[in-house]
């Protein structure tokens, strides 16, 4: 199995699948070697790449959050909020008319008003927003939080927060806005939604062992699950501590498509050794 990012690592310059990269990607696949993508972005976002590969195989998103495969309604796995936090949270909102929030669902987003300012590296889903005021009407799981505001009012909804923190159930991030004045955000996340966690719950779940599974990243996302791999690629632009742990490190960035390098070592080593 090979598990690959996608932004940073198999995406070039123009955030696109390169010709060639798809090339050798599925020509891997045709070896019936499984080719997983995983990646920060929601399941919806991942897909079209999945579309250009012709790969039917499993999307783990959101950093491990959900795992599901392309354009199929069941799910493989997910690693909700707890939903009774999910309820405090909402209930503390709706309290505090400063805060807008989001609850990130494996199918949708609901949003408590309609023009929320939300982080620029979430606009790019390809999901359905669906406004939704009384976010405690939200029954489904939801796979992350995220609320805006000013600095005070995101801190009331931290506030809630804070204690499951604390008690190693929830990873949160508290962070100001680079473009919007003074505007804080609050991200959420079950502490299982991580890629290491997803990768090795999948990999079992395939009876492969993660030390058969090669692992291609970038960022410091990556590092856990490229750690528990068996072998590590690391891009040029990659982190350090990803390059020093890396078994293979491209000569060339992503944004010169230097994933191909390594695509074409591995064929050539796996029709070597048939």
């Amino acid at each position: 199995m090979i598990a690959c990012d996608l932004d940073g690592t198999l995406l070039n310059a123009d955030n696109m699948i390169g010709g060639e990269t798809a090339r050798l990607v599925r020509q891997i696949i045709e070896l019936d070697i499984e080719f997983v993508f995983i990646t920060a972005r929601h399941h919806f976002a991942a897909e079209p790449f999945a579309d250009d590969l012709r790969l039917d195989e499993t999307i783990i998103s959101l950093d491990g959050a959900l795992t599901k495969c392309p354009h199929e309604n069941s799910i493989i796995a997910m690693n909700p909020i707890d939903a009774s936090l999910m309820l405090a949270v909402a209930e503390r909102v709706a309290a505090t008319p400063a805060v807008d929030c989001a609850f990130v669902m494996a199918d949708r987003i609901h949003v408590s008003r309609r023009d929320m300012v939300i982080p620029g590296r979430h606009t790019h889903w390809n999901i359905d927003s669906v406004v939704t005021e009384k976010l405690a009407d939200v029954k489904e799981p939801v796979l992350e939080m995220i609320a805006s505001g000013t600095f005070r009012a995101i801190n009331e909804v931290y506030a809630i927060v804070k204690p499951r923190e604390q008690s190693s159930s929830v990873r949160t991030r508290l962070y100001e806005s680079d473009s919007h004045g003074d505007l804080w955000y609050l991200e959420a996340r079950s502490i299982y939604a991580s890629k290491v966690h997803a990768l090795s719950d999948y990999a079992r779940l395939r009876s492969i062992s993660m030390g058969d599974v090669i692992a291609i990243g970038d960022e410091r996302n990556d590092v856990e699950f490229c750690e528990k791999a068996g072998y590590t690629v690391a891009v040029r632009n990659a982190v350090s501590r990803l390059k020093e742990i890396a078994d293979y490190v491209t000569e060339r960035a992503c944004t010169e498509e230097g994933i191909n390098e390594f695509l074409e070592y591995f064929l050539t080593v796996r029709r070597q050794h048939a």
